[in-house]
């Protein structure tokens, strides 16, 4: 299960919104809301981009993040 309020807050700190999170990945808003509600999974490449975007680099917070 994804740890959506430690991801968010880290988009906050980076400065994005949901909408600008979904443009810089080329994904519908739609499709990463339906992530943020559990309605739809993160791939391992969309949750490794989303990672480089926000800059998350230690693996072990990414795993906090999306292997929780």
């Amino acid at each position: 299960m994804v740890d959506i309020k430690k991801l968010r807050s880290y988009m906050v700190l980076a400065g994005y919104t949901q909408r600008d999170l979904a443009r810089k990945l080329a994904i519908t808003e739609n499709s990463l809301c339906k992530k943020f509600q559990g309605k739809s999974s993160f791939s391992v490449d969309l949750a490794e981009e989303i990672c480089a975007v926000l800059g998350i680099t230690d693996a072990k917070e990414k795993a906090k993040i999306f292997f929780n």
